[in-house]
């Protein structure tokens, strides 16, 4: 408690005063300078302000594990969080130990997505045929019947801010079908499966050449975009593409 121990700064090194305990009650001594003052002032209130980041951390940790909320939203949570923590961890312990502990998940996140990936690839080799698609092409088609298995795919980007913004759960379309293959979107965005071989993530469920793509992969023996074996290239912070290295699509599991 720094109130019980008040401390008398000097060039940088801190030693205990000699207080009267009446002086010690009021925590400050009337003889020493103004700035001495104002060090123990600012101390308290750093101490102050780490408890406060450390448990608002904490509490944000905690009820993100434990919400009903989709894998992409609980991660870009943790992510935040443990971006604004971390430049202030040197300033408190408990600071410094949230955001270890926020890194930890992460990086155990991410290692569980490469294994369902993994899963996912070798599921792919031979995934069951849903009644009722009719393929037609590079056209799409009506599609009655009952739903497919695969209801909703989640995309999880992390290479750059371009990619981030196509995070989110995208649930498939059950009127269409294109160049043989499903279709899911999150709003007007969709995956789709062009005509040259290639998944990809873009405005409007339409195949035509040329269409702008905000991420693409060439794996034209995936049925599904969970389902391919090569990393995904994404739009970077520069007008360009780049490869996605940690994040990926994958079949959406609540």
């Amino acid at each position: 408690d720094l109130s019980s121990s008040p401390r008398v700064w000097s060039r940088g090194a801190y030693a205990p005063s000699s207080l009267s305990a009446g002086e010690k009650a009021e925590g400050a001594d009337p003889a020493e300078p103004a700035s001495c003052a104002r060090c123990r002032a600012l101390e308290r209130q750093l101490k102050a302000m780490g408890q406060a980041l450390a448990g608002l951390g904490a509490r944000i940790f905690n009820w993100a594990a434990q919400a009903t909320i989709y894998e992409s939203e609980k991660n870009t949570l943790w992510e935040l969080t443990q971006q604004y923590l971390q430049p202030c961890a040197h300033l408190d312990g408990r600071i410094a130990e949230t955001s270890a502990a926020l890194s930890a998940a992460l990086r155990e996140d991410r290692r569980a997505m490469s294994s369902k990936l993994a899963e996912q690839a070798v599921w792919s080799s031979s995934p069951p045929q849903p009644d009722g698609l009719l393929r037609e092409g590079g056209a799409a088609a009506v599609v009655p019947g009952k739903p497919p298995a695969v209801d909703e795919v989640l995309v999880s980007f992390m290479a750059s801010s371009e990619a981030k913004k196509l995070n989110g759960v995208y649930r498939r379309r059950t009127d269409l079908v294109v160049n043989g293959r499903p279709v899911y979107a999150n709003g007007g965005r969709h995956i789709l499966f062009m005509a040259d071989g290639a998944w990809v993530i873009k405005d409007g469920p339409g195949s035509e050449v040329g269409s702008f793509v905000y991420a693409y992969v060439e794996d034209s023996t995936a049925q599904e975009p969970f389902g391919v074996r090569k990393r995904w290239q994404v739009l970077d912070d520069n007008d360009g593409f780049m490869e996605e290295v940690e994040g990926l699509v994958r079949r959406n599991m609540r």
